[in-house]
């Protein structure tokens, strides 16, 4: 096993921001529009019209914190992360890096209305906080890569076709990993990444995190649970277990001083 602070950054990376005005669920989809390029018409009012519909009931209740995202039921819990996936998806192909998200897997979101495309993941978190901007996101290719040292070549070129995606709403955090047909797998926080769907996470880290070695910043909370869900690479629970967790503190003071320069705040 390679040890648990191994990390990959892509020589580019940057934090791709998704603000967007007050919180309705009418303000979403404009967030996305943009990117119409990839959708067509038929697309745009049949099958992703259908996401946004369903989800509709439940988005403003999860993003005031008046409903707990641990008390959904599996075809709620379904409902929110194709609408997630659809969403992120969309951002990633509109302002985000490109190529990392295929056509192909708007192709398999379409076509299975039962799941989620291959490698993708969906985890929420609500924080009990007021945040001035009512929808925020980002998105990057930084990990914490757990894997066998025979497989540290191979993970390189597996990172470079993934993405890790978070969206914001109010109260609710959705989080969007996207590795395809890569094989790694996620890496929850225990007692913070919630599965959505798939329903269960195979691989956690069970890491403190003490609020005094970091400087809270806006959107502390977002970043927190961004930087601290990690990738496998043929890895058993067994095998994460027995390394030492990943300093979170660290993780989220590095990710404000590298992107220092990117306004993760909406101004109105």
């Amino acid at each position: 096993m390679a040890p648990a602070g191994i990390r990959h950054h892509r020589p580019d990376d940057q934090p791709r921001c998704h603000p967007a005005g007050k919180f309705t669920v009418a303000a979403i989809p404009p967030v996305v529009a943009a990117g119409g390029r990839d959708v067509c018409a038929d697309c745009n009012s049949g099958w992703l019209s259908d996401i946004e519909n369903a989800v509709k009931p439940l988005l403003p209740a999860l993003a005031a914190g008046e409903r707990r995202v641990g008390v959904l039921t599996d075809e709620e819990s379904l409902v929110l992360a194709r609408w997630a996936a659809k969403t992120t998806f969309l951002c990633q192909r509109t302002a985000g890096l490109p190529g990392i998200i295929p056509l192909d897997a708007f192709c398999a979101l379409r076509d299975t209305p039962g799941g989620l495309p291959a490698g993708t993941f969906v985890f929420g978190f609500q924080d009990d906080g007021d945040h001035p901007a009512p929808i925020n996101g980002l998105q990057t290719q930084d990990w914490t890569l757990h894997a066998p040292y025979e497989d540290a070549i191979d993970i390189t070129a597996a990172i470079r076709t993934s993405c890790k995606i978070s969206l914001r709403l109010g109260r609710l955090h959705l989080l969007v990993a996207y590795f395809g047909m890569s094989g790694l797998e996620p890496v929850g926080w225990h007692r913070v990444h919630h599965p959505i769907f798939p329903r269960r996470c195979r691989l956690w880290i069970d890491a403190g995190f003490k609020i005094g070695r970091v400087t809270q910043r806006q959107e502390s909370s977002m970043v927190l649970f961004h930087v601290a869900l990690g990738a496998a690479l043929h890895c058993s629970a067994e095998q994460i277990a027995r390394k030492a967790p990943p300093v979170l503190e660290e993780l989220h003071e590095e990710f404000f001083d590298k992107y220092k320069h990117v306004d993760l705040m909406t101004k109105e």
